[in-house]
């Protein structure tokens, strides 16, 4: 016979099934919870192993700050090559080739400005975003070991870098160009190639073609997106029969008080068979007190001028040279009066009134460079003070007037001489 429970017993029976059901559950649930929510601790390597790289943290995986307000705006970049002061240069081309820039930044290409005509300049525009990083310095690193560096600092980031054919007065070389970032909108350039000469120079401001033929400088008063070009051979022959403008500056300091000025003798020197136009001077330059003396004439270095010149120069002083360096030749020489005029005191040691010197003024060539020399009878070696003049560059050599009242400096300009009272 068949059992059938009383209600006793199968309420009995229900809640044990109930019970089991619940623990069966709270097992279940715990397992789920276990699994969802609960994670071993994580703990880094033993003193001295390596992490993994497979997981990268969360430094690792954000951008940074910078990285994530990175602009991609497209701007103008321009640089400038210009014929330096009497280079000789007849043509200017460039020829892009190839380019490398930061990545995420826009590049629009390389264009250039109106072609080149004598004495002028050629600008290169390069339309591209601004971020710099490693890999256009490598880039440009790379393709040009020798370089126009600024104080043969490192490069170590650019904005972007691109190569090209610069053909100048029919001659091409492959250089490189680059735009790095120095904050606060400085955006300075480099240039440089394979081959390359060089750098030349106390500030590794000078390059040359490989063949010896050009080259490259920055003169560190312009503004870093410039950079001049001559010919080596200028001031030896090249062009033997034209007339050229041939301009140097007199910077004086004074405050205002204290004026120079040129009168030329009529007298000169140069070399056979090379042209001659005079000697005229008046305001120039770009700072006040400064003026300019040009002489019109053809370029060719002989000992002729230099030996004339030495005649009259009981001491001389030379721009972009060094102390115990006297010119062997000079493209041309000729004499004439300084005047310095001091208007009211102060004047340091000079006197109240005008002060006359006879000096004789030369015009010779450093590497690429057409430089001028300054001299006198009766005027005197100087200990030379920091210079104050930001076109003469670094003081090299200093010289006293006979009297004694005003100190005349040359420094790393090959162009530029400055004045001051003592």
């Amino acid at each position: 016979m068949r059992h059938i429970p009383s209600r006793t017993e199968l309420g009995a029976f229900g809640l044990v099934t109930q019970r089991s059901a619940l623990a069966l559950l709270a097992v279940v649930m715990g397992v789920v919870v276990l699994t969802a929510c609960s994670s071993p601790t994580t703990q880094g390597p033993p003193k001295g192993e390596a992490t993994s790289t497979e997981q990268p943290s969360t430094e690792q995986a954000a951008p940074s700050a910078d990285q994530s307000a990175v602009a991609t705006t497209e701007h103008d970049n321009y640089v400038t090559l210009k014929e330096a002061p009497g280079g000789c240069i007849q043509s200017v081309q460039f020829i892009p080739m190839d380019t490398n820039i930061t990545g995420g930044q826009p590049w629009g290409g390389i264009s250039t400005s109106s072609p080149y005509t004598p004495g002028g300049s050629l600008e290169l525009n390069a339309k591209a975003g601004r971020h710099d990083s490693p890999g256009p310095a490598q880039w440009f690193n790379d393709r040009a070991p020798v370089k126009i560096s600024q104080n043969n600092n490192p490069i170590k980031n650019l904005n972007f870098a691109f190569m090209g054919e610069l053909i100048v007065n029919g001659a091409t070389y492959t250089v490189a160009f680059g735009q790095g970032n120095q904050g606060s909108g400085q955006s300075p350039w480099f240039v440089g190639g394979q081959g390359f000469r060089g750098p030349f120079r106390d500030n590794q401001s000078s390059i040359q073609t490989p063949d010896g033929k050009f080259e490259l400088s920055w003169n560190g008063k312009d503004s870093t997106n410039q950079f001049e070009l001559a010919a080596t051979d200028c001031g030896q022959g090249s062009l033997t029969t034209d007339m050229h403008s041939n301009v140097m500056y007199m910077d004086v300091e004074g405050g205002g008080n204290l004026t120079g000025a040129f009168t030329w003798s009529d007298q000169y020197s140069i070399t056979d068979g090379q042209p001659w136009g005079g000697v005229t001077t008046g305001p120039g330059g770009d700072f006040p007190g400064e003026f300019q003396i040009t002489a019109q004439a053809g370029r060719h270095g002989s000992s002729g001028p230099a030996q004339w010149f030495l005649s009259q120069a009981q001491y001389m002083i030379g721009g972009d040279t060094w102390e115990a360096t006297v010119p062997s030749d000079l493209n041309f020489a000729f004499s004439g009066l300084l005047t310095m005029t001091c208007s009211s005191a102060p004047c340091g040691s000079a006197p109240v009134g005008i002060s006359n010197y006879p000096i004789v003024i030369g015009q010779g060539s450093t590497g690429t460079s057409n430089n001028w020399w300054i001299g006198g009878q009766g005027w005197t070696k100087a200990v030379c003070p920091p210079s104050p003049f930001q076109d003469v560059g670094q003081s090299q050599m200093c010289m006293n007037s006979p009297d004694g009242s005003y100190l005349m400096m040359a420094g790393e300009s090959e162009f530029t001489f400055g004045i001051v009272s003592n």
